[in-house]
């Protein structure tokens, strides 16, 4: 079992999951991902902060399947579970599984106030099972985190963000259409991400997006709103002149264009 919050199943992420894999083929065991919703600091701070989530559990479980996680378990993050011990985590959610071998990130919490770590979890499972610890997984110097990865898209540093995810950041929401253009293939749109989906910072992007059968390239503009919510404009180029219909589409962030860049699309080849 894979143990942790996993939010973006971003490279670090995926060395937990991926060395819980090697293990489970090793000994022959299923490979299971253990997770949590909702983010634990929603919950402990009575929501008075806001989380910015990089993906809801759905899109988590389809990667993690991808990743080849036979089961997802999803525990509810409450008042009633962050007051559980780290021995009474243990014995109510991994013995009974009848876990052979747990892998943790070197900077997993659990328990009450996080008391539990990668030095307990051994000992509070009373040899029921092993444990294997991920070291910090680095790049360009600095530790992956789901962290980092927010505060890159804050400041609009998409291209920064997909070598750590090991894609380009992606989200799934719907569109309204504000203007067809006839005479060359574009389409504007107003895209609203679905809940648990962060927009990046204010700025332009170059994007590709996902719609039906067709993938479309284009420029997204962000910025906020008088309710001081992000909102996302895009401005597509259509493959073909089929009539862009689809309510729900998926977005790849792929680059910032400089604020005094007033060039368009085709100067970047798209």
């Amino acid at each position: 079992m894979a143990l942790g919050y996993f939010d973006g199943v971003h490279l670090g992420h995926r060395k937990v999951i991926l060395t819980a894999k090697e293990i489970a083929m090793k000994i022959g065991a299923e490979l299971s991902v253990m997770t949590f919703s909702p983010h634990p600091k929603e919950v402990l701070r009575n929501g008075k902060e806001t989380v910015c989530y990089l993906m809801p559990i759905v899109e988590k479980a389809k990667i993690m399947e991808r990743l080849g996680v036979d089961k997802l378990y999803v525990v509810k993050f409450d008042m009633t579970f962050a007051g559980m011990s780290p021995r009474e985590f243990v014995d109510r959610y991994l013995i009974p599984l009848q876990t052979d071998h747990v892998v943790i990130g070197f900077d997993f919490n659990y328990g009450f106030r996080g008391n539990g770590d990668a030095n307990t979890l051994k000992s509070d499972g009373m040899g029921k099972f092993q444990v294997t610890i991920v070291p910090k997984v680095k790049s360009n110097g600095q530790k992956i985190s789901s962290t980092l990865i927010r505060s890159l898209l804050k400041s609009g540093d998409v291209h920064q963000v997909a070598p750590l995810l090991g894609d380009y950041y992606r989200t799934h929401g719907e569109v309204k259409i504000l203007k067809r253009f006839w005479i060359t293939p574009r389409v504007q749109v107003v895209f609203l991400p679905y809940q648990h989906y962060t927009l990046p910072g204010p700025g332009r992007y170059i994007v590709r997006v996902e719609s039906n059968d067709q993938t479309m390239t284009g420029i997204a503009q962000v910025e906020p709103n008088e309710y001081s919510q992000l909102i996302a404009t895009l401005d597509l180029f259509l493959q073909t002149n089929l009539q862009f219909f689809s309510q729900s589409i998926y977005v790849e962030w792929v680059m910032q264009l400089p604020i005094a860049d007033n060039r368009s699309g085709s100067a970047y080849g798209i």
